[in-house]
């Protein structure tokens, strides 16, 4: 069984990098709302553990959505030590807001979901290794999505990958 802070930080990425936060993401933010006020939640912990696993701007990202959509102050010192940088900030909130959410905009698919995965990505470094390796993924893992690896699988992907159609 997964401690609350562990459990947390589980259903805010699943929330946030397996669905950016589509439809129904009501379901989540409540999810978390509800976890943290039936068992204690150590804040300092969680927001300790986000940076440490470099989850930290997607956490503080339905984090900050629990506190302004179902009132979990609660959160508040992991918010204050996640907090990415104003300008972060802004960039992750043209994608998701809560405005964004009750329009129950969707950006699961084509580019804005990359550009929107890259921009919840704590450092520049790994941004840059992201799109890397989802551009020009290992021979391995092509192998394993496409049953076989290749140049012309390479290339196909590559090609696919560039248009935002993974």
């Amino acid at each position: 069984m997964l401690s609350p802070e562990d459990a947390l930080l589980q259903l805010a990425l699943h929330l946030a990098v397996n669905h950016q936060f589509s439809y129904p993401w009501v379901r989540g933010l409540v999810d978390i709302a509800l976890l943290a006020r039936q068992q204690p939640v150590d804040w300092i912990l969680v927001a300790e553990r986000a940076r440490a696993w470099r989850v930290a701007a997607p956490t503080w990202l339905a984090l900050d959505l629990a506190l302004s959509i179902v009132g979990l102050s609660e959160a508040r010192p992991a918010l204050a030590r996640l907090a990415p940088s104003p300008l972060r900030r802004w960039v992750l909130h043209l994608f998701v807001n809560p405005g964004t959410l009750l329009q129950r905009r969707n950006i699961t698919t084509g580019p804005l979901r990359f550009l929107f995965l890259l921009a919840m990505v704590d450092r520049p470094l790994d941004a840059g290794r992201l799109l890397g390796r989802a551009v020009w993924p290992e021979e391995a893992w092509l192998a394993a999505r496409y049953g076989t690896g290749g140049l012309r699988v390479r290339a196909r992907h590559t090609f696919n990958a560039m248009r935002g159609r993974l």
